[in-house]
């Protein structure tokens, strides 16, 4: 039950993160219920059968076997012997265990989800401001070109047109790379998309960008994993701001394909009305306005069936009137007498430059600076890009927030801290009422504590980060350190209640139990090696969780073999101290000692 409290927190996590682990906590619970009942029921039938199968005599490879383990248990006995004659030095060892492992939590890199090879990335482009259709294909087929000189590239799909989902630009391109498998080759993805990148900077005036294929959403037309909107009230300074925030990251390693998030400021020819020479013409704004949406964007006028097709029919001039700008000023539009009245005579045209597009964030206008990242961590990026922003020091009426994967960060870090603290209070509940005590819960929670500082330690060993899926990892190792430190606490307490003292009760029950916390230890870092060592496409998810309890585990084994006797003994020491004695619960006494039982005559010491 202990067990299952760490992972029902889980699948009930809010945000994304809780989409990503409520299927795994429903179904790690449901699995432990199940192996409960095959432990009740399956196990002490199969084993009082095999057992009762086997002749006296047979014992197989267990002579072998029995000099290194019982080698191994000799030394461990007197391991704890001197250990428990010198709980001091166990226990400061222990609070330097704790102090390194706060001190690898803070340092640690720390980012959402790791990009894993996939073996296919995305390249997105934007053409020079202007371009048409026919010279953005040209550049397409130019880059195509380029990219197939790499000799990793096996496909390419190409588009244009499409920014986002409800957006078309005739400027963006979009080229999906497909590579050979992870097995063929030897260079990473992300080494591959550097050449590429290499590759694409010759292009003048293009805003190129080699990126992961996502699934986790990040910035519009570019699903770039660093984010940071600056918003305020002015749109130039925003975009001086980022600017200048963008020369400062680029000097940085590990910032590639930076950029602003909104398109190029596209040309465009602006109309000047002259307003008092268009009332003494009789024309109105709006007709002009409706004039030239007509003749230059043309307008649905009807429509006509070919078979079964239905096509629209609409109206404007022809290119060559639309594309000249002075064509366009000597078109005509009606005054409100039915008079034509030549465009020229009351406006003027002149040339300028629009944004693309207008973004608002909380009814504001922002810039967003985008970013994707090359062996660079998202928490360290923004970081580096926070301190860039306060050397703007932009007016109060200013600010940035993270969007993408950075805002999904700051919840999933919450939503796990919450899943954690509901997890330690229900597993203190669960073993408070198992053990029938207040104490023993604190000395198997100091062993998960324990263990955690060995997963970081694994994680900034082989440099790998800590994310959402190695979180979950240090989940997954604390049940398991858990699990070991109350075989050796259960048994202590047995073996007490029989009439030993605490030091004969902690030698006995730590070395009884030494051999299933071996096998437990051992079976789970074999199991989950082939997952951390795994190579393949999509197998840096499930290698950063495996890594953190193989290691984890195979590091912190010695460490909780040793602290959690010792820790017992100190905790139980707190008896004498009577700190519970104001409090008149006729049964409290009893229940912060631990069962108080009547001591048994000590059966038959079998060596178990």
């Amino acid at each position: 039950l202990s067990l299952v409290v760490i992972f029902l927190p889980v699948a009930f996590m809010g945000g994304l993160v809780g989409t990503f682990w409520h299927a795994f906590g429903l179904t790690a619970t449901f699995a432990i219920m199940v192996s409960l009942l095959v432990a009740f029921t399956l196990t002490p039938m199969l084993g009082a059968r095999i057992f009762a199968a086997r002749q006296p005599g047979d014992r197989g490879g267990e002579a072998v076997e029995g000099r290194f383990y019982r080698a191994f248990e000799h030394w461990y006995e007197r391991l704890l012997g001197w250990c428990l004659r010198h709980r001091w030095v166990v226990g400061l060892l222990s609070a330097a265990i704790l102090v390194a492992g706060w001190f690898l939590l803070t340092n640690s890199k720390l980012e959402f989800v790791v990009d894993d090879d996939m073996s296919e990335f995305e390249v997105l482009a934007e053409a020079p401001p202007g371009s048409s259709l026919a010279r953005t294909a040209e550049l397409l087929e130019q880059m195509e070109t380029e990219i197939r000189r790499v000799p990793e590239v096996v496909t390419l799909f190409s588009t244009i047109g499409v920014r986002g989902q409800f957006q078309t630009n005739v400027t963006d391109i979009s080229i999906s790379v497909g590579l050979k498998h992870l097995r063929e080759r030897e260079r990473t993805q992300e080494q591959i998309k550097q050449e590429v990148r290499q590759r694409l900077a010759a292009f003048p005036g293009m805003r190129v960008s080699a990126q992961q294929l996502s699934l986790i959403s990040g910035g519009g037309f570019r699903q770039t994993p660093f984010n940071l909107i600056l918003r305020g009230p002015d749109l130039a300074r925003l975009e001086q701001y980022a600017r200048n925030v963008i020369k400062e990251l680029a000097a940085k390693p590990g910032f590639v394909d930076l950029d602003i998030a909104q398109a190029y400021r596209q040309p465009e020819v602006q109309v000047r009305i002259d307003r008092a020479k268009a009332s003494d013409l009789g024309v109105r704004v709006d007709a002009v306005a409706s004039a030239l949406r007509t003749m230059v964007g043309g307008e649905k006028v009807g429509f006509y069936r070919e078979l079964d097709e239905q096509y629209n029919v609409r109206l404007r001039l022809r290119e060559e009137y639309r594309t000249d700008p002075a064509a366009v000023a000597n078109l005509w539009v009606p005054t409100g007498d039915g008079r034509l009245v030549r465009l020229s005579n009351l406006t003027r045209l002149e040339s300028g430059m629009s944004p693309g597009q207008i973004e608002r964030y909380a009814q504001e206008r922002s810039v967003t600076i985008i970013s994707n990242l090359y062996e660079k961590p998202l928490a360290e990026a923004f970081k580096e890009a926070f301190v860039a922003v306060r050397k703007q020091q932009m007016p109060p009426e200013y600010g940035i927030v993270t969007s993408g994967r950075g805002k999904l960060l700051q919840e999933a870090i919450s939503n796990f801290l919450v899943a954690l603290l509901l997890s330690l209070a229900f597993i203190y509940i669960v073993l408070a009422a198992q053990f029938e005590s207040f104490v023993h819960p604190i000395t198997i929670m100091v062993s998960m504590f324990l263990a955690v500082p060995f997963g970081l330690l694994t994680l900034l060993v082989l440099g790998k980060t800590l994310n959402i899926y190695s979180i979950m990892g240090l989940f997954l190792l604390g049940g398991v350190v858990k699990k070991n430190a109350i075989l050796q606490v259960d048994y202590t307490n047995v073996l007490r209640e029989r009439g030993l003292t605490r030091l004969e009760a902690q030698l006995e029950a730590d070395r009884a139990r030494l051999r299933p916390i071996l096998m437990t230890s051992l079976a789970i870092i074999m199991g989950m090696l082939p997952v951390a060592l795994g190579r393949g496409d999509g197998s840096a998810s499930r290698a950063s969780l495996a890594t953190v309890v193989v290691g984890g585990q195979a590091l912190c084994l010695l460490v909780t073999l040793i602290a959690t006797p010792v820790f017992y003994s100190m905790f139980d020491d707190l008896r004498g101290l009577r700190i519970f004695s104001w409090i008149r619960f006729p049964r409290l006494s009893r229940v912060w000692a631990g069962s108080a039982r009547t001591p048994r005559p000590l059966r038959s010491p079998a060596r178990q």
